[in-house]
């Protein structure tokens, strides 16, 4: 059997779909980018914000879901992120706006 602590970070990669805890409603996103940073698992994220832009973000493993780095969402427009641009289209075709 392979246990998987409920601490430990699941294994994502660019291109996959995450849900972050935030309040009231989870945000959904697409994975651009990871990485390991001060021993936390690191996500940087796109997501449509309340207005529907495309925002770029980072978000961080925490017990058993994913929550922004920074409190809330604090993004960047994503356009302004070069390795964010190539995901915009995945949200345009509208798998996010749910």
């Amino acid at each position: 059997m392979n246990f998987r602590f409920m601490s430990d970070a699941p294994t994502v990669k660019p291109d996959d779909c995450i849900t972050i805890k935030y309040f009231p409603i989870p945000k959904r996103a697409i994975v651009y980018l990871t990485r390991i940073e001060q021993g936390k698992h690191i996500a940087g994220i796109i997501y449509f914000d309340d207005s529907k832009r495309a925002m770029a973000d980072d978000v961080y493993w925490k017990d058993d879901h994913w929550e922004f780095l920074h409190s809330g969402p604090t993004g960047t427009l994503a356009e302004a992120v070069p390795a964010a641009q190539p995901f915009i289209a995945f949200l345009e075709l509208g798998l996010h706006r749910k």
